[in-house]
């Protein structure tokens, strides 16, 4: 079986990561088991399990570096890809050299351990793990922690990713891990939307890549539920756990903050 190594979150959100951070394991299991749909799965062999972290571990590290061809050569031609559902390669290669381009500096640090369980099809498995992450360029530096949920296929004797999921956890979230990573951006939390809390500002969503604020505004309608109609809108809401489709207008039930932030976002998405 082949090593595979990488992180990148929705639009390229989370890469990186120094100082190593031991969770508390209980309360970081339980943040793994709602973030992470194990329905119908069960834990993996020893030998598996230890291919499949050897296979997180190379993914992690391919993506500390440059070259596209070396990373996407984890990938299968096509991979159920975030938000953007079945993408082919070509999709991912743009995708991570744009991220690469906006944070030349990336480090990655596992924060809790790999959980290992067999997938429903034949010969996959599903690894789901927390990870801190660093990124920078010569304006800016970014840092928190975040899930991710990878799902590996044998075809062969190697290994490729067919699945690449994950979310970067609220202050919150993190704090009840007892972690103390501070990043503010959207994040698959029950709880409500970054963009119903509170009125943001422009300084607020600076770093935030079009794909971003696109997730950030339609997630408001979506915590109203609101029925998606696009495929892409769809397909992501409908794996968080906390998202009930009930209504096709919402318009009357959102706030006044919540108005105004869908205003400013959409002016940024430009």
């Amino acid at each position: 079986m082949i090593l595979m190594g990488s992180l990148f979150l929705v639009g390229g959100l989370i890469i990186g990561g120094q100082k190593y951070y031991d969770l508390q394991k209980t309360k970081q299991q339980a943040l793994l088991n709602e973030t992470v749909n194990q329905t119908n799965t069960q834990p993996a062999s020893q030998s598996d399990n230890r291919h499949i972290q050897q296979a997180v571990n190379e993914y992690l590290e391919r993506n500390k570096q440059s070259s596209i061809d070396y990373i996407t050569a984890l990938y299968a031609d096509r991979v159920d890809y975030y938000s953007s559902g079945l993408v082919d390669k070509n999709f991912i290669i743009n995708d991570k050299r744009a991220y690469f381009s906006k944070w030349p500096e990336r480090n990655t640090t596992l924060s809790s351990e790999i959980n290992v369980t067999t997938g429903t099809d034949a010969k996959t498995w599903i690894a789901a793990f927390n990870i801190h992450y660093q990124v920078s360029n010569t304006q800016k530096a970014r840092q928190g922690e975040a899930w991710s949920r990878l799902i590996f296929k044998e075809e062969g004797n190697s290994l490729i990713i067919v699945s690449e999921k994950g979310g970067i956890y609220k202050p919150s979230q993190v704090s009840s891990l007892g972690i103390g990573a501070d990043d503010r951006k959207l994040t698959n939390s029950s709880t409500s939307s970054l963009g119903s809390e509170r009125l943001l500002s422009r300084d607020d969503l600076v770093n935030f890549s079009k794909l971003e604020l696109k997730m950030l505004r339609n997630e408001i309608y979506a915590r109203h539920g609101y029925i998606f109609k696009t495929k892409d809108m769809v397909d992501y809401f409908s794996s968080q756990n906390w998202y009930q489709p009930r209504y096709t207008d919402v318009s009357a039930m959102l706030s006044d903050i919540e108005l105004s932030n869908i205003k400013l976002i959409k002016s940024m998405e430009r």
